[in-house]
């Protein structure tokens, strides 16, 4: 509140700053308006008295009157009797006043038409001519103070207009000001929104960290180190393993075809074929075996330092059976995966995790619903604000006016 009075006493004093400057002009056209007033009204009244003596008794021995001559008598009084003076002399009030002085003159204009017709009888001649003559000269009159208007009063309207601006600008920071009241009040109901919305966060991120989802990845990364540690004992006589796929393509008999494809395949995807092996890898094994036994086939061209690597695996392999200790572990694993899996599938932390985001969008939804009448009112009422600052600063450059104005709202 204490900003927006502020502001509103700049506006205020800037608008007297402006007043000063323009009041003397604006007196002189008001004054030449008020004449021009004064001459419309008279005109005004002559119409009005016309119009009264189709309401006198036209002879002394006549003691009715007339219905037609009635009708004209209240026709021109209810007219007239409805023209209003502006009580403030402005752009708005005199055009709204000749706005509406116009509708009338129209209105009585068409009945001159039934006037005329009473010219034909002696005792209305008189009257209805006079009434016609001040008819005219009040259309005259209306026109010309009109064109005054137009012509004469478009340097006072300017000031009005700058007068008028300053007037919406304080009503608009007045109503921006209960706006941010408004939002001030909700503020409450949007803390509580919030907090509820920070709690339901706390209890996602709960869920979303929980040991057992913790433990499942601790135990797959496990796995994964266990098949990683069978295919680097297979990546040393990985070598002498295409030398045999390559030996069995060209020397009939030496593998079937089932055993070239799990070849083929264990070269090109170790770690799926380890994970799908049956107990105790008796593929591989055989594989290692037949490779050992062609290690004297002078077309594997195996270097000595290969052959007893070679020699050497297998020994820890299939001998040592260390392919089965690895596999032991790898199903102990997979077992402890598969259950903690079927356990946190039971639990459905996905499915919470799921509900409580929906929870959280129609919170954080409700939070925007709050406020966004207002914002929206806000938003509107300062980019209107800021257009008539716009204008106002370039009125005063057209008007050669030296004040400054604040620059936003």
């Amino acid at each position: 509140m204490e900003i927006a009075e502020k502001k509103i006493s700049e506006i205020n004093a800037f608008k007297d700053s402006l007043f000063s400057k323009v009041k003397t002009d604006l007196d002189r056209a008001r004054n030449d308006v008020s004449n021009k007033l004064n001459k419309l009204f008279d005109r005004l009244n002559q119409l009005k008295e016309d119009g009264e003596k189709f309401h006198e008794i036209i002879t002394e021995t006549s003691e009715t009157q007339d219905k037609y001559s009635e009708n004209v008598y209240k026709k021109i009084s209810s007219s007239i009797n409805g023209v209003v003076r502006p009580e403030e002399l402005t752009y708005k009030t005199i055009n709204s006043f000749l706005s509406d002085l116009e509708s009338i003159l129209r209105q009585l204009d068409k009945e001159i038409v039934r006037f005329v017709r009473l010219m034909g009888d002696p005792k209305y001649k008189r009257r209805v001519k006079n009434l016609s003559s001040a008819l005219i000269r009040l259309n005259k009159e209306h026109i010309s103070f009109k064109a005054h208007i137009e012509k004469k009063y478009a340097q006072s309207a300017s000031y009005e207009k700058l007068l008028d601006d300053c007037d919406d600008l304080v009503e608009y920071i007045k109503k921006i000001d209960s706006i941010n009241d408004e939002i001030e009040e909700l503020k409450p109901e949007r803390e509580e929104i919030e907090s509820q919305i920070k709690m339901l966060l706390e209890q996602k991120n709960i869920i979303e960290n929980n040991p057992l989802e913790n433990e499942l990845d601790e135990l797959k990364r496990e796995a994964n180190r266990l098949v990683k540690q069978l295919e680097d004992k297979l990546s040393a006589i990985k070598y002498g393993l295409k030398k045999l796929d390559r030996l069995s393509s060209t020397e009939t008999g030496l593998l079937d075809q089932s055993t070239r494809q799990f070849l083929s395949s264990l070269i090109s995807t170790p770690g799926e074929v380890i994970r799908e092996e049956s107990s105790g890898y008796p593929k591989i094994k055989n594989l290692i075996n037949q490779l050992v036994d062609n290690l004297d086939n002078q077309f594997l061209q195996l270097k000595k330092e290969r052959r007893e690597q070679i020699l050497i695996d297998h020994k820890e392999m299939c001998e040592n059976n260390s392919l089965n200790t690895l596999q032991s572990e790898i199903k102990e694993i997979k077992a402890k995966v598969d259950n903690l899996s079927n356990i946190i599938k039971i639990e459905d932390f996905a499915g919470k995790i799921e509900e409580l985001d929906s929870e959280i969008i129609g919170l954080r939804r409700s939070m925007e619903r709050l406020t966004v009448t207002q914002l929206r009112d806000k938003s509107r009422l300062q980019e209107e604000s800021k257009t008539i600052i716009n204008n106002i600063n370039e009125e005063l450059t057209n008007q050669k006016l030296n004040i400054e104005l604040l620059e936003q709202l």
